[in-house]
């Protein structure tokens, strides 16, 4: 080995450190705690058409509406875009609950809300998972 690697390798270390900085810093995951927040917000508020009207508070459901933090997905595969196309195109026929999902439970939701619904919903069982 010569003697060029031992004096590289501090500055090798170094550089990796500053890439895993660097991507554990990364604006993405602001991003995403802040659609999460605004999911939140839509998900659990007062607006026409919030979800805990029949999900419940957090989503831990209802009788009309199935839990959406616990294991089983119902009706989807549960990746955040199938979240949205639920939340898009409703469920006119749910396999276990009561009441049939309006498109976007009644509300007229811009796609940026759409995307902010679904990754709160996605965050409720999903914490550290992928997309």
């Amino acid at each position: 080995m010569s003697e060029a690697m031992p004096r590289r390798f501090p500055r090798l270390v170094a550089g990796m450190v500053f890439l895993a900085a660097l991507v554990l810093s990364s604006p993405l995951k602001a991003q995403d705690a802040a659609k999460i927040a605004q999911g939140d917000s839509l998900f659990n508020g007062k607006q026409m058409g919030a979800c805990w009207a029949c999900h419940a508070k957090g989503g831990k459901g209802t009788s009309l509406a199935p839990n959406l933090g616990d294991k089983e997905w119902l009706n989807i595969d549960g990746s955040e875009e199938a979240i949205k196309g639920v939340i898009t195109n409703g469920i006119p026929k749910p396999k276990k609950a009561k009441a049939p999902m309006p498109p976007m439970g009644g509300a007229k939701l811009t796609p940026e809300q759409v995307d902010d619904l679904a990754a709160y919903v996605f965050s409720l069982r999903n914490a550290g998972k992928k997309k």
